[in-house]
């Protein structure tokens, strides 16, 4: 979904009419899977996400739902699970999963010519919270210095808040300056 943006194809069908051909999670946090089953339904795409997410989609202790509504939230699984650089073909492009731990242990950004979905690993002048299950404040430096040694800029879609660039967070995102 990549925090509610979809890759789509230009074909569509009764079923599928914007012919969605993945559902892309950044990470498994409740607020970014809440509606997965029924988009994966309703279209059937397949639910990609980073390994290391996987059990966020069927377990309510890793993404959240119990601990801020003290219920149950269970997804189906994954229909496939990403890795680090792994690339899936865009029309005339290839998206790369580039995968940036820290706000949870599978966070990943994609990367798709000059945009980036970095999902809630870098927003406008901030980060993600990295004190949920399977969060690391030093694992998210290291993602924020791996996202910073990228070549050139990028439109930035992060999963909450206002689009930006990469250079604009180099510049003013005080967690990307310090690290």
């Amino acid at each position: 979904m990549l925090c509610g943006q979809a890759c789509i194809n230009k074909t569509s069908s009764a079923k599928n009419p914007g012919n969605l051909q993945y559902i892309l999670l950044t990470h498994g946090h409740f607020d970014h899977i809440l509606s997965v089953d029924l988009l994966r339904k309703a279209t059937g795409a397949p639910v990609l996400i980073h390994a290391d997410d996987a059990s966020f989609l069927t377990n309510a202790e890793h993404n959240g739902y119990r601990f801020f509504f003290h219920r149950e939230l269970a997804m189906q699984p994954a229909d496939k699970l990403l890795r680090d650089q792994d690339t899936l073909p865009f029309g005339n492009s290839i998206l790369r999963v580039m995968h940036t731990p820290g706000h949870t242990q599978g966070s990943v950004c994609y990367l798709i010519d000059n945009i980036m979905f970095t999902g809630d690993t870098l927003f406008d002048q901030d980060i993600g919270r990295t004190d949920l299950y399977g969060g690391s404040m030093d694992d998210l430096q290291a993602s924020l210095r791996k996202i910073d040694a990228l070549p050139g800029n990028f439109t930035v879609y992060p999963g909450h808040g206002s689009v930006t660039t990469l250079q604009k967070q180099r510049d003013y995102n005080f967690y990307l300056k310090n690290i």
